[in-house]
């Protein structure tokens, strides 16, 4: 086993995680906007009241919820395969 205080992790992909950070946040900003757009569109200050009752539409809130959750596994896999690899590494340095 490694001492205590010894990094024996292998640093991640610097490149990879910065290009899924990047695409990840380019969906959300087009799944936010698309979201904005849905919820105003035809608004007016006599109907204003009716947004609220929008948000509860899954036809509107629905894709912002599908795009968050695919980046939220995305991100999850690519960790957990981090996590696992660095596991296999320690478990098999032990032997």
């Amino acid at each position: 086993m490694p001492p205590f205080g010894k990094a024996t992790r292998k640093p991640d992909d610097e490149a990879l995680l910065d290009r899924m950070e990047r695409e990840g946040q380019a969906e959300i900003e087009k799944a936010l906007d698309r979201l904005r757009k849905d919820l105003f569109n035809g608004i007016t200050e006599n109907n204003a009241h009716i947004m609220a009752r929008r948000l509860d539409d899954t036809a509107i809130t629905k894709p912002f919820a599908e795009v968050i959750e695919k980046l939220v596994t995305e991100w999850a896999l690519v960790g957990s395969s981090n996590g696992r690899r660095d596991v296999e590494r320690a478990i098999a340095d032990a032997r």
